[in-house]
């Protein structure tokens, strides 16, 4: 079941942007990512990882909106 989940497309991608905003050092390396010019394949890539690696919560990364977690570390 996909419900919004505080704004977010559900759970999972509330979570993943949490982290992304949230743990300093993530929101240092994502914004460095996200403002880098590479494609946004390979910026969602980079961020997955980075994510997927720092966060201590279980998030499933195939429910994860990645274009919105992107998005809001862009600019």
């Amino acid at each position: 079941m996909n419900e919004r989940y505080n704004g977010w497309r559900n759970r999972d991608t509330w979570l993943a942007a949490l982290w992304a905003g949230n743990d300093e050092s993530t929101y240092v390396i994502g914004k460095v990512i996200a403002d880098s010019g590479l494609s946004y394949e390979v910026r969602a890539y980079l961020i997955t990882g980075l994510i997927m690696i720092t966060a201590n919560d279980e998030i499933d990364e195939s429910e994860v909106d990645w274009e919105s977690v992107v998005a809001s570390l862009e600019g």
